[in-house]
């Protein structure tokens, strides 16, 4: 990783410490908020070279890559054609006149393409603890991709290119469930983001963009957060674990017998309820979310000096302080070394290193060989320029 190109490995870097808190603060609140940073390298975390990979015919094929244009998709044949032999090839020439038009290209998932954008969305989740997905929109001459609408979660729109103007409109429902298209009025605020702003809106919260100049990239990840509702579905699966619960409900019963089983059911429910434990239930969903698994081939010798390692896991897990650990996460069982576990806790609580860094000192080869056993189970990532 070169020296003028700082990893993004969590809140503090993205936003820079001393805004740390104020985007706590709006989170937790639910207020819209543009951060302004010093950061000038947004542009080297997602170039526009890596979107011009992402864009193929199979990516469009695929749904991974959508065109819009005016809020509307735009049909695949207006930039492809069948060759003879059926294969359907994109027409780069037809791409570019569509974006003199006004086009916009949303990338969707960028997170499963993007290493480095891997790493960010891990490290991001494991101090929200909150699932997030990341998806791309470049927009050309005018205009954006969706027209006003509102999103069921929380979104925060990193800038890595160009300009874009934000209109919000507030929200129509407190805390919705649902997102979607909006009617809108005059704007409650308007924002021009640059290379290195940032924005979060929170979930309902009716907005729309445009490109200001020739093009905009940019990148919003969605956090999705537990919701009060979901405890619902969390004592469900506790109770049909008794079979009072997964019993049919006959109509044929006599009324005296539903009506004790009626009664039976309530109490049953009273005592589910007072079971309820909304930290059981963050903890449960910490323990499903599944770490990313990059496979790293090719890194299981010596690494470049300046390469970048850090972990892949979407959560923290509670490792002991010293021995081997085991580490669980959705289904999946991994065991470390002592070796392992130790330097896994360094990098989890640093959020990366370079890898000269590390390997420093009279531990040198005991942690290059933790180092490389971790490689080889997935847990880190592997960052080169």
């Amino acid at each position: 990783m070169a020296d003028n190109e700082a990893m993004i490995d969590g809140l503090s870097a993205l936003l820079q410490p001393e805004k740390v808190d104020s985007f706590l603060a709006a989170f937790a609140e639910k207020r819209p908020l543009k951060l302004r940073t010093s950061r000038d390298d947004f542009a080297h975390f997602f170039p526009w070279a890596e979107l011009n990979r992402c864009v193929s015919m199979d990516s469009l094929m695929s749904g991974r890559v959508r065109l819009m244009r005016a809020g509307r998709e735009v049909p695949i044949d207006l930039v492809s054609r069948r060759r003879d032999s059926g294969e359907r090839v994109l027409l780069a020439e037809a791409l570019h006149l569509l974006c003199d038009q006004g086009l916009s290209i949303q990338l969707i998932g960028l997170h499963n393409l993007s290493s480095k954008i891997a790493a960010l969305t891990a490290a991001l989740e494991r101090e929200l603890r909150a699932d997030m997905q990341v998806n791309a929109y470049a927009s050309f001459t005018r205009g954006g991709a969706l027209p006003p609408h509102s999103d069921e979660h929380d979104v925060l729109i990193l800038q890595i290119d160009g300009r874009k103007a934000w209109k919000g409109y507030g929200g129509a429902e407190a805390r919705p469930l649902k997102g979607g298209i909006a009617r809108i009025e005059q704007p409650s605020w308007v924002e021009e983001l640059q290379p290195g702003d940032l924005l979060y809106l929170p979930r309902g919260e009716v907005h729309q963009a445009a490109v200001v100049g020739e093009r905009s990239l940019h990148l919003t990840i969605g956090i999705h957060t537990l919701k009060a509702c979901d405890s619902l579905s969390w004592l469900r699966e506790r109770g049909i674990q008794d079979i009072l619960f997964r019993e049919d409900v006959s109509p044929q019963e006599p009324d005296a017998a539903a009506a004790r089983r009626s009664t039976g059911i309530r109490q049953a429910l009273h005592a589910l309820v007072d079971q309820l434990d909304l930290g059981d239930m963050l903890a449960d969903r910490d323990r499903r979310a599944a770490p990313f698994r990059p496979l790293n081939l090719g890194f299981f010798g010596p690494l470049a000096p300046r390469s970048w390692v850090c972990p892949s896991l979407r959560r923290c897990p509670d490792l002991p302080s010293e021995g081997g650990a085991e580490i669980e996460a959705d289904g999946i069982r991994i065991v470390l070394d002592s070796a392992e576990r130790a330097l896994l806790v360094r990098l989890l609580e640093s959020g990366g290193s370079r890898v000269d860094a590390l390997l420093q000192g009279p531990e040198a080869e005991t942690t290059e060989r933790a180092l490389s056993g971790l490689i080889r189970k997935s847990l880190l990532f592997v960052l080169e320029d």
